[in-house]
């Protein structure tokens, strides 16, 4: 069957709808926030990540109009889920290391 991940990043690929829910993703949220979200994409997982993200919406909307001048559009589940990938990864390299095996 397939894996939480791979479900999550065809919303986020097809739809946009939710962060790719990875590794790198779910310690980034963990270094960033007090709410452990665990390995599981769940409602409680689920509405931790909408929580933040409707917390901090002026910054991603300040992000997305920065790249929307370079030509570029992401949807605001994709700069949250870059957000965490790459707070996860600076957090956690031995990560980036078991992913590129």
């Amino acid at each position: 069957s397939p894996s939480d991940t791979l479900i999550s990043k065809i919303l986020l690929g097809t739809l946009g709808c939710v962060p790719a829910y990875d590794r790198l993703l779910r310690a980034g949220f963990d270094e960033m926030t007090s709410v452990k979200i665990g390995k599981s994409l769940n409602p409680k997982s689920l509405n931790a990540l909408f929580k933040f993200t409707s917390q901090n919406q002026d910054s991603f909307k300040r992000l997305s109009e920065r790249i929307n001048n370079n030509g570029i559009h992401y949807p605001l589940m994709k700069l949250v889920d870059m957000y965490f990938w790459e707070t996860g990864r600076l957090s956690n390299p031995e990560l980036v290391e078991k992913e590129e095996l």
